[in-house]
């Protein structure tokens, strides 16, 4: 049960970070010939979120931030 509950919570995390991204509060580093825009990388429980150096980055890590201290 404890690996579900762990997925719904990050899956709630990720679609966060997802509306920040569409809103344009969070600028992404951009990688390869296209310039693809990454903010975000997770492997088993670890999570980076990968962006300039902003007021507005910070903001939205800060935020983020105290989503994890809810749970």
């Amino acid at each position: 049960m404890t690996p579900f509950l762990f997925l719904l919570v990050v899956d709630s995390l990720v679609e966060l970070f997802r509306q920040a991204i569409k809103r344009n509060l969070f600028c992404g580093v951009r990688v390869g010939e296209k310039e693809t825009e990454v903010g975000l990388l997770q492997f088993v429980d670890v999570t980076l979120f990968l962006g300039d150096v902003s007021p507005e980055n910070i903001w939205v890590i800060k935020v983020l931030s105290w989503y994890q201290d809810l749970g």
